[in-house]
């Protein structure tokens, strides 16, 4: 067992605390990946169940986040390699997070990145994961994280700024 940040030696959490502190946090990234609320719904399900099932659970909160956040983008990309998978018109879903306030286009533009640049610009700006912590998760370099976050927000800024034009 590791210790966090603190010092304090990191705890293994129950299944009832990661899914009330993770639930909304793994639909979001489905979200993110699969744009259509009810395949959010299972691929976050799904996540869970692979969690409940792990022997390896993650120590600590923030491995434990990473972790759900990892799996449940490869949940998702195996549900987008599906060839059954429903087809949704992008423009006939619902703005997720607008509500938090962020831009109305954020969400579309953030489906059009590469799965890298996604992953770090959601931990990064979303959940407030240090790149070190990010770097461990998606299985790079620390640098490579800068690099995918600095790539993202400049490609996200294009498609931000073709949207309004």
């Amino acid at each position: 067992m590791g210790a966090s940040a603190d010092g304090r030696p990191e705890t293994l959490l129950g299944f009832d605390q990661v899914y009330d502190r993770f639930a909304k946090d793994v639909w979001r990234i489905c979200m993110l990946y699969l744009g259509n609320p009810e395949d959010a719904k299972d691929a976050s399900q799904e996540t869970f169940l692979r969690y409940w099932r792990t022997d390896n659970k993650p120590s600590g909160e923030n491995h434990t986040k990473a972790w759900l956040i990892v799996t449940a983008g490869n949940v998702c990309k195996n549900m987008l390699k599906r060839q059954d998978r429903r087809q949704v018109p992008l423009d006939s879903l619902p703005e997720i997070g607008t509500e938090d306030g962020e831009p109305a286009g954020l969400l579309p533009a953030l489906q059009q990145l590469p799965d890298r640049w996604k992953n770090a610009i959601y931990l990064y700006y979303y959940e407030d994961m240090p790149a070190k912590d990010i770097a461990q998760a998606m299985g790079v370099s620390e640098s490579a994280v800068f690099v995918c976050l600095s790539k993202g927000r400049k490609r996200l800024k294009e498609l931000l700024e073709e949207e309004r034009s």
